[in-house]
């Protein structure tokens, strides 16, 4: 499936490492254009479209990795908690630094990346 990356692995580390922004955008000429009630509803989608495109991430992923699996051999190696730990501690510089650059461009982004682990861990499970 999608880049066929199984085709040259032998393994899979079960480890977030990233995460995925999904888009839709469209000029400001054109959204200026649109009709206020068609500005609104596309507005009111917002919530709806991130969980469709969350859960149709979540399921394409386990489908991959099953399908990685079946076709392909793949083996999914999973992290004792304390390895976790570890490759966390190890990460969180990096991740520290993303923020540090974000936000001298006058973002939130430590705000955001607070928020973002609040709803991964309030939808993990």
């Amino acid at each position: 499936m999608d880049l066929q990356y199984a085709r040259y692995l032998d393994y899979i580390v079960d480890y977030p490492l990233t995460n995925v922004v999904m888009l839709a955008v469209m000029s400001r000429q054109r959204w200026d254009a649109l009709p206020e009630d068609v500005q609104r509803i596309i507005d009111e989608l917002g919530a709806e479209a991130s969980q469709y495109a969350g859960h149709y991430l979540d399921g394409h992923v386990r489908d991959s990795i099953a399908w990685a699996q079946e076709n392909h051999n793949v083996e999914v190696v999973t992290l004792s908690e304390a390895e976790q730990g570890r490759w966390a501690e190890l990460l969180e510089p990096l991740n520290e630094q993303r923020i540090e650059h974000i936000s001298a461009q006058g973002l939130p982004a430590a705000a955001l990346y607070e928020r973002m682990l609040e709803l991964i861990e309030q939808y993990q499970h």
